[in-house]
């Protein structure tokens, strides 16, 4: 996996990612494997993503590297591997109460349901508390950048899959 943060794309949406990629430059791509630049474009999924009080589906570009043949799926910064909710959704159910924002919490996101709620902030305690109170690391919205640098993950990713964080200029 290949996560880039570009600072003009920054909101889950179908048309600002499929900009995103079509003005990609394969060669800014380092391989997780191998740590070459060599790809080239090899296919795409669909990934429903939700996000506040919509969800959106986005065609998400997969790379295959020409040195060690391996493929990598192309996220943005803002998707989290392997769940259907968006980083900025994981920060606000870790960042609320369990009774005096829950109110508030379904007021902001009307598209996802209590189990759901519930269900991230037990996989936080499960696998992401103990590493963050490691590093002292705060929940904010750059917290992505720091789980990077410390575990090469992007933060709730829950598979120990290979991935790679790049920072891209506009």
């Amino acid at each position: 996996m290949i996560t880039v943060y570009k600072a003009n794309v920054n909101q889950v949406d179908a048309e600002s990612y499929k900009k995103f990629i079509d003005s990609l430059n394969l060669y800014s791509l380092i391989c997780p494997k191998c740590k070459h630049h060599d790809f080239q474009k090899h296919g795409y999924y669909t990934r429903k993503v939700k996000y506040k009080k919509h969800s959106v589906t986005l065609r998400i570009l997969r790379v295959k590297c020409m040195s060690c043949k391996s493929t990598h799926a192309v996220l943005l910064y803002f998707i989290v591997p392997y769940s259907q909710y968006a980083l900025e959704v994981h920060l606000k159910a870790l960042q609320s109460d369990f009774l005096n924002k829950f109110i508030d919490w379904i007021e902001w996101n009307e598209e996802i349901n209590e189990y759901s709620y519930y269900y991230i902030r037990s996989q936080f305690q499960k696998y992401w508390k103990e590493r963050l109170i490691s590093e002292s690391m705060r929940l904010n919205p750059d917290l992505f950048k720091s789980c990077f640098k410390s575990f090469s993950l992007q933060f709730m990713q829950i598979k120990c899959t290979r991935n790679i964080f790049l920072s891209l200029s506009t």
